[in-house]
């Protein structure tokens, strides 16, 4: 075993070891052999995960269920090497629905329980890719996915790359399916504080994030209950056109087959476009408004509306929101204390002036 692990630096002595038909025995010491074989036989499979070509044959020869016992080992280096290999063996699509099935994501969880940022950064890859299973994110958000990427990101890890990986798992898992137990686990809290790290990649995945919360009645209802929630959001939808960013492409790169949509690194202006749509997106739910008007919602359109770069469609959404308030007395006196009606007359004079011009960005948005 020993050799073996030495020979696993290469691609191609990978793929010897494989063929030779070493893994099966590999797998049965890992599961009847003393410690030491147990701990080597555990190396070896951990390091040919790494490789492409043998993580298929490596789940359908038994390793899932070798790595498994082996996590349960008095070993932190072993426990460790398990979830390198469950972080490895998560990048192949083709295993997830049989790593969840095979409860790996709640060993995952449990093994990010540790002080090494090698255990949060594999844990979160892992969760994050096992989440991209459609009809696994309850089942991952359940088994402990949802706690473990929170308690990493706000609690244990104080790098910024495994934080932007939390905030990716967390996107992933987020459906109509597990949008109710993770607002009852404290998401909404946790992105609000997430949302202020000062990373336009969290930024960005935390502004999507409350965007796609926003379309649950028991998410609005979460995320109005502190200012402190909705002035992280009026914050996402101010930020400056250059934030700061710290590896997150390389993030990206490594959190194999994540959610298309949570993968794309976006912008500063980017991000402003959807925490505004989320805004609006309150605005329009009638049991909540009055909240959001008195927490100071208006002044972030205002200055929305004094920004000359957003397109016509984010424009009209704001339009219609404001719209939506002016059936309330109360709400018409609020926006007649700001410059929303001043700006508005400038707007509408502006396109009587320039009627073409403001068809011509109607047509290009």
């Amino acid at each position: 075993c020993a050799a073996l692990c030495r020979l696993c630096s290469t691609v191609e002595n990978a793929k010897l070891i494989l063929d030779s038909g070493a893994v099966p025995n590999l797998v049965q010491g890992a599961i009847d052999g003393d410690h030491v074989t147990k701990q080597f036989c555990g190396s070896v499979l951990s390091s040919l995960s790494f490789y492409e070509y043998c993580r298929i044959p490596l789940c359908d020869l038994g390793a899932i269920g070798a790595l498994k016992g082996l996590a349960e080992l008095n070993d932190d280096i072993t426990k460790q090497r398990c979830l390198v290999a469950f972080a490895n063996l998560s990048c192949e699509v083709s295993v997830q629905l049989k790593m969840v099935n095979e409860g790996v994501v709640g060993i995952i969880a449990e093994l990010a329980n540790s002080y090494q940022e090698i255990n949060y950064i594999c844990c979160a890859k892992a969760i994050c890719n096992l989440a991209c299973y459609e009809n696994t994110k309850s089942i991952v958000a359940k088994e402990g996915g949802v706690h473990a990427l929170m308690m990493i990101s706000m609690v244990q890890s104080v790098d910024r790359l495994t934080k932007l990986l939390c905030v990716l798992g967390l996107n992933n898992l987020l459906d109509e399916t597990t949008v109710d137990f993770m607002v009852a686990e404290g998401l909404v809290g946790s992105i609000a504080n997430l949302s202020k790290i000062g990373d336009s990649h969290i930024s960005n995945l935390c502004s999507k994030i409350f965007n796609h919360l926003s379309k649950y009645p028991v998410a609005r209802t979460k995320m109005i209950e502190r200012n402190s929630t909705l002035n992280a959001i009026y914050k996402l939808c101010q930020l400056p056109q250059h934030s700061s960013s710290s590896g997150g492409h390389n993030i990206m790169h490594s959190a194999h087959h994540s959610h298309p949509q949570s993968a794309s690194s976006g912008g500063s202006h980017e991000t402003q476009i959807i925490a505004i749509r989320t805004c609006c997106n309150l605005l329009f739910d009638h049991s909540i408004r009055e909240a959001v008007v008195k927490s100071g919602i208006l002044l972030t359109l205002e200055k929305t509306l004094e920004n000359p770069f957003f397109d016509a469609e984010v424009m009209n959404q704001i339009f219609l929101a404001l719209l939506s308030l002016c059936t309330n007395s109360s709400f018409m006196e609020s926006i007649s204390k700001t410059n929303i009606p001043s700006i508005l007359i400038h707007l509408v004079l502006q396109v009587r002036a320039n009627p073409s011009s403001s068809s011509s960005s109607m047509t290009s948005s």
